[in-house]
């Protein structure tokens, strides 16, 4: 299917654009379930030779490189992670596979604590020094009454980056109803815990980025002209300019190392599509070890926005 699908839509580029390091791609209706980076060119994936970024329309691309200059001046803290959120009081099996994905109705769903989540704070933190209670909202913590509070305080937009680790939620009738699965334990009345596209889109962020490692959080409806509803629409409509979401459900026990890889290629200086491109080659080459080379460890985390 990736040969046939690399073929037919890769084979005819131009020679200028096969040379150049830099890609952004517009894609329209499926065709934006499609890991461009996992496609074949003369024999290379597409990640090998080029730094690939989505663009969800040509308007929003130059939005998003206003919003780099603009938020450039801003005085912002250097990064807020959420995650590792307590799900259950009594959990139940940590989640083998995929980090939890539900589809449909919420119902009276029960969602697995993540061990993969925990680690993934524990080397950011490493990294960035994170403060719990500050730059760090974890367990009970990372909840969706403390994220509503940085943002009616105005502290949401006081961060250059913000990662969510957690689960995802998908709703395939509507969009507005996809988002973010926190803490599920100590609710107050008319708190469900979920942070939906809905509530994202009335947030306030003026972040460079908004990394959501959880599953299947680009996946929405097509609108032509306005790319994927859903999570890219809501945190871009939240003010936010880049977002790194999921095309599929990822690997609790080896997303830890992408963020990882990633996030310490920024404070090296790298582009934020460098930074991407650069993490999937190494897990592409095996430097996490043979299982990991499939580009299903690595591939579904797509960039948006359009800019380096």
């Amino acid at each position: 299917i990736r040969d046939s699908l690399s073929s037919w839509i890769l084979s005819r580029l131009p020679g200028d654009v096969l040379k150049s390091r830099n890609w952004f791609i517009s894609p329209d209706g499926p065709l934006s379930l499609l890991p461009f980076e996992a496609l074949t060119v003369d024999g290379h994936t597409v990640v090998e030779e080029h730094d690939v970024s989505t663009v969800q329309s040509i308007s929003m691309m130059r939005i998003s490189r206003d919003r780099l200059r603009s938020y450039a001046a801003l005085d912002r803290q250097p990064i807020l992670v959420i995650g590792d959120a307590t799900y259950a009081a009594v959990a139940p099996q940590p989640v083998a596979g995929g980090i939890g994905l539900l589809r449909g109705a919420i119902g009276q769903a029960t969602w697995p604590n993540l061990p993969g989540s925990a680690h993934e704070l524990a080397l950011l933190t490493e990294r960035f020094g994170l403060e719990e209670g500050a730059s760090l909202l974890k367990g009970r913590e990372a909840s969706r009454s403390a994220v509503a509070s940085l943002q009616k305080n105005g502290d949401l937009a006081r961060f250059k980056y913000v990662v969510f680790s957690t689960h995802g939620f998908l709703d395939l009738k509507n969009s507005d109803l996809s988002g973010i699965v926190l803490s599920q334990v100590g609710l107050n009345a008319g708190d469900d815990g979920y942070l939906r596209a809905s509530d994202l889109a009335a947030f306030n962020f003026k972040s460079d980025l908004v990394y959501v490692s959880a599953c299947e959080t680009g996946i929405g409806q097509f609108v032509s002209g306005e790319g994927t509803l859903g999570l890219p629409f809501a945190l871009f409509a939240a003010g936010n300019a880049r977002t790194i979401l999921t095309l599929w459900q990822i690997f609790d026990g080896g997303t830890a190392e992408v963020t990882d890889r990633f996030f310490g290629k920024l404070q090296d200086g790298k582009s934020t599509a460098g930074a991407l491109a650069e993490t999937k080659r190494e897990f592409l080459r095996g430097d996490f070890g043979a299982e990991r080379k499939s580009p299903a460890y690595c591939a579904p985390f797509i960039l948006y926005g359009g800019a380096l």
